[in-house]
């Protein structure tokens, strides 16, 4: 039997004891009191960039929008230029008929991508450090090795 067309809703639904919300989605970051951008969820966590209304927080200067994400609000409205990693109980109401305008889908992504870069340059580190233990804990390996002077020259150690 024809179902008819899906409807995907931003709004959220229950699926059992668990609420779900399709993703990307504003809501209320209750743990930095001001509303957030989600656009991933991952392992329990959501990651999000939060929406201000203040040039600059912590001598940190935000990301100007083009227009304010909230239809009812016609202030200047800025984001912060770090992508924060939180648990979802942290985040409270959702805002249905939020927003960014195509201007600032531009801004969102650059943020998204240098959080994503700077998770791979970490990542790279650790596993460049855990390769010289290796190396070093293995009494083959000689001090003046070709692999060692560039992992040496690498990290600058």
């Amino acid at each position: 039997t024809y179902r008819g067309a899906r409807y995907y809703s931003p709004y959220p639904y229950f699926y059992g004891d668990a609420m779900k919300v399709r993703i990307p989605f504003f809501a209320f970051n209750n743990r930095r009191k001001r509303p957030g951008y989600v656009f991933k969820e991952k392992n329990g966590k959501y990651y999000n960039i939060l929406t201000t209304q203040s040039k600059e927080d912590k001598k940190r200067k935000n990301i100007p929008l083009y227009k304010n994400p909230s239809p009812n609000d016609n202030s200047k409205a800025y984001i912060q230029k770090r992508v924060y990693v939180m648990i979802k109980k942290h985040f409270g109401k959702i805002y249905n008929n939020w927003k960014f305008h195509l201007f600032d889908k531009r801004k969102i992504k650059r943020i998204k991508k240098k959080g994503s870069e700077l998770n791979k340059k970490l990542i790279s580190f650790i596993v460049s450090l855990l390769l010289i233990t290796t190396l070093y804990s293995f009494t083959s390996v000689n001090s003046n090795s070709e692999v060692l002077n560039d992992l040496r020259k690498r990290l600058i150690i």
